[in-house]
């Protein structure tokens, strides 16, 4: 199945802004016990999530594998 996955961290430190993440691809959910494997896209607009970088503006794009038990 699909997915669509969208988080927006805002920080106080950067006066309450912060990254934008958008991750999207395919699900495949186990029927015996509910694990989940995800294949997808992510991408990353903002601050950098390294805290002593924080002031620094990054894009990241990736490719992921994500398994959820």
């Amino acid at each position: 199945a699909p997915f669509f996955a969208a988080n927006v961290h805002l920080r106080q430190e950067l006066d309450y802004s912060g990254p934008f993440t958008v991750q999207a691809g395919w699900a495949w959910r186990s029927a015996n016990n509910g694990q989940l494997l995800r294949i997808g896209l992510h991408y990353l607009n903002g601050p950098s999530n390294q805290y002593s970088f924080y002031r620094r503006i990054e894009d990241q794009i990736a490719l992921g594998i994500w398994y959820d038990f």
